[in-house]
């Protein structure tokens, strides 16, 4: 299970909030056409809840059950409500820094919201960030899940939408802007063609390394919310490398994707959202992996692309 999504047929809904602007690299692109798009009443607010963990709590990706000790960044639940046309249509996107979750547990946490929140079902959408330094949500190589941790994953997932329809409610009405970025130098196929004929999946020495064997989705899709002053509301981002990475190995953290969306986030002012792609076998490329992992370089070893394509909105 590499990432989670609540419902397969939900990735129209995050389709039709991305096509709804024209897709051009590096250039910030308003997604409502309008004479006036301030006349077209779209909101967006976004919440996030801090998942708390402990050193005793088996950690999710390994092979293997492991421990980590101490922590890089916060672990957290983000969430984002959209409401716009046709007749205050209201969507709930949630990003939690976890490897993955369970289908019954998802519908339990989607039920809850939509209760809550009055948010139909239907228009909830989770999404594992995939990071594998967080503590483990769903059983797997050897070792079962964190169950006290799988508990406060779903409060919060619950608690952080609340929080952002509530703030909703008083917020004023945005503006859309949607980018599609590239960045190219961050991940690779995980399939390498190294100098002895073989194809390696899980050898990092570079030195033996020739090329990637395979395709490798470079899309970094960025979609902002303005308020009338122009400050920035919400942001929320993707992008298709495997998140293994952390600042301090041995630590828990939500990846180099999660700590660049908390750095941006204090430069911006505006609560980020990273929404995993698919990056079942894509990694860091190479020779990241083994600098990211082994020395305690900031999230820009890396992830330093991530910012341009962040600073444009």
């Amino acid at each position: 299970m590499r990432r989670t999504l609540h419902r397969q047929k939900r990735r129209s809904v995050v389709s039709q909030l991305l096509s709804m602007g024209s897709s051009i690299t590096l250039s910030m692109l308003p997604v409502v056409h309008a004479a006036d798009p301030w006349a077209v009443n779209i909101k967006a607010a976004a919440a996030a809840v801090e998942l708390q963990a402990t050193d005793d709590m088996t950690i999710g990706g390994n092979i293997g059950p492991t421990y980590a000790k101490g922590q890089d960044g916060l672990l957290r639940a983000v969430a984002t409500v959209i409401q716009g046309p046709p007749q205050g249509t209201r969507v709930a996107l949630v990003a939690l820094d976890i490897l993955a979750l369970s289908r019954d547990v998802l519908d339990a946490t989607s039920r809850e919201i939509e209760k809550r929140t009055g948010i139909p079902f239907d228009h909830i959408i989770i999404n594992s960030t995939h990071t594998h330094h967080a503590p483990a949500t769903v059983r797997m190589h050897g070792y079962d899940v964190v169950p006290e941790f799988v508990d406060q994953v779903k409060n919060a997932a619950v608690e952080a939408v609340v929080r952002a329809d509530s703030e909703l409610t008083s917020s004023s009405f945005t503006r859309a802007f949607f980018i599609m970025g590239r960045e190219e130098t961050i991940g690779q196929n995980s399939r390498i063609q190294m100098r002895d004929g073989t194809i390696s999946w899980a050898r990092f020495d570079r030195s033996e390394q020739l090329h990637p064997t395979g395709p490798f989705d470079p899309d970094f899709p960025v979609l902002s919310f303005r308020r009338p002053d122009g400050s920035l509301a919400v942001v929320l981002f993707g992008h298709s490398t495997h998140p293994i990475g952390t600042r301090n190995p041995g630590r828990r953290s939500p990846a180099f994707y999660g700590l660049a969306a908390q750095d941006f986030e204090r430069e911006s002012g505006a609560i980020s959202t990273f929404i995993e792609g698919a990056s079942g076998s894509t990694h860091l490329g190479i020779g990241n992996i083994k600098h990211v992992m082994r020395t305690p370089c900031g999230w820009a070893c890396p992830a330093d692309g991530t910012l341009p394509c962040l600073h444009s909105v």
